[in-house]
């Protein structure tokens, strides 16, 4: 039920009136609800990518990674990349995403499932996320996570 019907329930006689009107009426709201709450996530997604994303340092101060190499991997929404963590050595995966895809509601639910993830201190069967770069006018996210080998 649409959280408008929610808020403002109609009895069942009036249901009942015109109900081929009414169907096409709920349908058109319920799909222009649904969008609305879409934007909503969307824009919270975006903010919650831009804020949380590393600061005052660069992809690649921190991260060799060769863009000729194949991608170690291809995904719904990138290639995944490997990459080395310049001050540790340690190797990675390194996801680039498209940005023309932060409106795809998967996408939305993937990215703030890993963000929460990353926020509660990991999950054991799901690869860390150990933080993500948005480069601004790059076109790209960048997803710095486990490696799994």
């Amino acid at each position: 039920q649409c959280q408008c019907e929610a808020a403002a329930p109609q009895s069942k006689v009036n249901k009942n009136i015109n109900d081929d009107v009414t169907n096409d009426n709920d349908n058109n709201h319920h799909h222009n609800h649904r969008r609305r709450i879409l934007n909503i996530q969307r824009s919270r997604t975006l903010r919650i990518l831009s804020t949380k994303a590393t600061q005052d340092r660069t992809l690649s101060s921190l991260y060799n990674i060769d863009w000729n190499q194949t991608p170690i991997g291809e995904g719904a929404f990138g290639h995944v990349f490997m990459a080395t963590h310049i001050p540790t050595g340690e190797r990675v995966a390194l996801k680039r995403i498209p940005k023309k895809l932060a409106s795809r509601e998967d996408f939305q639910r993937e990215m703030e499932a890993l963000l929460r993830i990353q926020k509660w201190g990991g999950h054991p069967h799901i690869c860390a996320l150990h933080e993500h770069f948005d480069e601004g006018g790059e076109g790209y996210y960048y997803l710095i996570l486990d490696l799994v080998e």
